[in-house]
């Protein structure tokens, strides 16, 4: 009998071993591990894998080709020709036959190569801080993207912890309705409180995934993330900003840059234009060669040498050169515009930067007391000090209160980011 009681012991320790290592979860090796970013990281890789990025780089490929084409030589032109028997009415006439062969080549006079070359580099180059230009005005509807999926697992988190922490309140709440301390109503209305916080979480689960998609999308990537907000928010919230340094900043914008080359392109494009008054030159070099007459006699070899060029007597190129003046006076126009428009902009988001700090510090002097109104509504409802009212008063208070607390803590993220674009247009 003893000998079968440590049978049953020593199966029992099995089994017991066997249920503990099927219950306890076990460590899953199959996870990727999250791809951690910080906002330069997320804007490198945007920058490098977005659609739109890179079929916007293309105009500066082709940009490039102009130039390229610009500094090509003209290619001669080879020409021939000849002439053999006559024959009339079907009878050999003359055995007369001229044969000639030559070279021309085209010359650009008054240096239109020299400046057809410098005003395709500066498109080219003008192409180039566009396309920096469009990338920036990219990156700020990214941004915004960027930072609401950080806010929007703030959100899930404490959707779920507020669901947590009412279930607690519930259970003493159907103790209270057991025991007759409050009617069924009164825990009706409880219960139909959580269902309102239930759909918070469900809310706030989709919101956080389908942003997180886009996002992804965005950047191309497949493998799991994780989002960093780059500056730490104690810095923001005191972090001073020198406006005239960033509205010096925002004159060498990309935008600014592009109009400048723009710019730079026109006043060469207008010398280019009254270079065409000046004639190019055509020199041809030529071989003609003569046959056998009727008397069988031999022509022998001639060799000859032209020159043309057009006459510009009619055709001054005026319109080409009244367009290029426009335009210049055009660009002038719109570069002072962009200039006023930068520093507007960049006055703009740092009043909105300041104001973003302003309310994210008067939301964090009162997070910690609404915490501890909540806290202490939820006990004394326990020890019956309040009413059931008065409990779903401040949880709804609590929970609008996070709700706004979250959108201030995006503005001034945000609003710091956007600070950075619209003044020197990168991060």
């Amino acid at each position: 009998m003893r000998l079968d009681k440590r049978k049953i012991l020593k199966k029992g320790v099995v089994f017991g071993f066997l249920v503990y290592g099927l219950l306890i979860p076990k460590p899953s090796f199959s996870e990727e591990k999250p791809l951690e970013l910080t906002p330069a990281q997320a804007v490198s890789i945007f920058i490098h894998n977005n659609y739109n990025v890179l079929i916007d780089k293309y105009n500066i490929d082709k940009a490039y080709a102009n130039y390229l084409e610009s500094k090509a030589h003209t290619n001669p032109s080879i020409y021939m020709s000849s002439v053999q028997h006559e024959i009339r009415n079907g009878e050999l006439r003359s055995r007369d036959s001229t044969s000639n062969i030559g070279i021309a080549k085209l010359f650009r006079m008054g240096g239109k190569r020299s400046l057809n070359m410098k005003l395709n580099y500066a498109l080219y180059k003008s192409y180039m801080f566009t396309h920096d230009d469009n990338v920036r005005n990219l990156l700020i509807g990214f941004m915004s993207l960027y930072y609401q999926v950080i806010i929007d697992k703030i959100a899930l988190r404490q959707a779920k912890d507020d669901l947590d922490n009412y279930e607690k309140v519930l259970k003493i709440a159907k103790y209270q309705r057991d025991y007759g301390f409050i009617s069924s109503l009164d825990y009706f209305k409880l219960s139909v409180y959580k269902v309102n916080l239930q759909s918070a979480v469900y809310q706030a689960q989709s919101q956080y995934q389908n942003d997180l998609k886009q996002l992804k999308t965005l950047m191309r990537i497949k493998k799991p993330i994780r989002l960093k907000a780059g500056y730490p928010v104690a810095f923001l919230l005191d972090q001073k900003i020198d406006l005239k340094k960033y509205e010096e900043l925002a004159l060498n914008r990309f935008d600014i840059k592009a109009a400048r080359y723009q710019l730079q392109s026109d006043l060469y494009n207008l010398k280019f234009q009254k270079a065409q008054n000046i004639p190019d030159l055509t020199f041809n070099f030529e071989i003609d060669t003569v046959g056998i007459d009727s008397e069988n006699r031999r022509y022998p070899f001639m060799i000859g040498a032209g020159l043309s060029f057009p006459l510009p007597i009619f055709d001054r190129n005026v319109g080409g050169i009244l367009n290029a003046a426009y335009s210049i006076k055009q660009d002038k126009l719109m570069l002072k515009n962009l200039e006023d428009t930068a520093k507007t902009q960049t006055y703009q988001a740092y009043q909105n930067f300041l104001s973003a700090q302003k309310t994210f510090r008067a939301y964090v002097e009162k997070k910690k007391e609404i915490e501890k109104i909540l806290d202490i509504s939820q006990k004394s409802f326990a020890l019956r000090g309040i009413s059931v009212l008065d409990l779903l008063d401040a949880e709804r208070t609590y929970k609008d209160f996070m709700a706004s607390y979250r959108s201030a803590l995006y503005q001034l993220m945000l609003n710091r980011t956007l600070l950075d674009f619209y003044s020197r247009g990168s991060l």
